[in-house]
């Protein structure tokens, strides 16, 4: 460390480029992420090791969330099973009057007098029926324009696993009848907050005022 003139410590040349290189990273990093929406990926886990990787990004219209579904087994060699629907569960407004579009979306169903929640069956063949599906995508709409990942956070997911009666063990999910053949399981998870914009937004002002100060300390004549 240096002393000016007026006997204040100035900062040296690496801290004053360890500042600016921290906030050009940070503003890097912010403006993609604000280009494309908010996104979280998140796995929600059976017990027994089967479960499902679940993404969620906001789309491109206002009221609409992108979702992507894979299931997944405790090993490679495990039958990952199908995904025969979702389920939402949660306190927000956005929830009420969702509705789904997809390739893989069959049907969707809300549960009048229950805490607001919502089911996509996915697949064709009847609801719970099997449909060899182990990974999927489609797309959310609320009309009221409310619904975003942010939205969302603390909700609880749930995704509905099926497999041959044979495979997966026994039937976890009571309250519901099954087809004869499908053995289903039910990982649930709570939907992961992320970090505001403005925290983002006000670290990266922060360090650029940084970055500033140094260079004035920095420039000739100061010293």
């Amino acid at each position: 460390m240096l002393r000016s003139s007026e006997g204040r410590t100035r900062p040296t040349h690496r801290f004053l480029h360890a500042i600016r290189g921290a906030a050009v990273g940070l503003l890097a990093l912010a403006i993609p992420g604000l280009a494309q929406g908010a996104s979280v990926t998140f796995d929600v886990l059976d017990p027994s090791g089967y479960g499902a990787t679940v993404t969620l990004e906001d789309g491109d219209e206002p009221g609409t969330l992108n979702i992507d579904i894979e299931s997944f087994g405790p090993l490679a060699t495990d039958p990952v099973g199908d995904i025969l629907g979702i389920m939402i569960e949660g306190e927000s407004e956005a929830i009420f009057g969702l509705q789904a579009s997809g390739a893989d979306v069959d049907g969707v169903d809300t549960f009048p007098g229950f805490a607001p929640n919502f089911l996509v069956d996915v697949g064709v063949g009847g609801l719970w029926a099997l449909n060899g599906i182990g990974s999927t995508n489609y797309v959310y709409t609320d009309p009221t324009e409310a619904l975003s990942v942010a939205e969302l956070a603390g909700a609880s997911l749930s995704v509905y696993i099926g497999f041959d009666r044979d495979q997966g063990g026994e039937v976890k999910v009571p309250g519901i009848e099954f087809p004869d053949d499908v053995n289903v399981i039910k990982p649930i998870e709570e939907i992961p907050a992320i970090p505001e914009p403005g925290t983002a937004a006000l670290m990266m002002l922060g360090l650029i005022g940084l970055s500033a100060s140094a260079h004035r300390l920095e420039a000739p004549g100061k010293a």
